[in-house]
């Protein structure tokens, strides 16, 4: 047995026999019976099978009462996560508005603490400008004056002279 070889495709010599002593060929049959009898426990499984259907189809009936029950619960517990999940929901909106509201006051108090601070750079502008004006009248009214006694004292020595 061990002289015959089988040449495959590669060009590699495998022997035609894998089982080449006594022991193997005992495994083999060992292995073929097992295959056996497992064939016969499947045909086994194929012919209890339709008893096994009836009786799935009667439980299922009764089940169902159960099965409904169960997908009361289902529904239940779907139901509050739903209504947990919305309520979460609703807090994180109303929080969110809150912080938008509160950043609207803030941004409105800041608006009029800015108008109120322009309404007094403006009534400062105003003051200084009456302040100019009223130093240049101060300033052409006192020229004027200096120039009539410069004028009277002009004419005064101009009358000595003559």
């Amino acid at each position: 047995m061990t002289d015959q070889y089988d040449v495959q495709a590669d060009g590699m010599k495998k022997p035609a026999h894998r089982f080449t002593t006594p022991q193997d060929v005992d495994l083999l049959k060992e292995k073929k019976a097992t295959k056996e009898d497992k064939c016969k426990k499947m045909d086994k499984r194929d012919s209890d099978g339709h008893t096994v259907r009836a009786a799935a189809v009667t439980l299922g009936d009764e089940g169902d009462d159960n099965d409904s029950d169960e997908a009361k619960n289902t529904m239940m517990k779907k139901e509050r996560r739903s209504s947990a999940i919305m309520k979460e929901s609703v807090n994180a909106v109303m929080s969110f508005t809150s912080i938008m509201e509160n950043t609207n006051k803030f941004k409105i108090d800041e608006l009029a603490f800015q108008k109120e601070s322009n309404a007094i750079a403006m009534r400062k502008l105003e003051l200084d400008e009456k302040r100019y004006l009223l130093d240049k009248a101060e300033r052409e009214a006192r020229f004027a004056l200096e120039q009539q006694e410069r004028q009277g004292q002009m004419d005064f020595m101009r009358g000595l002279l003559k």
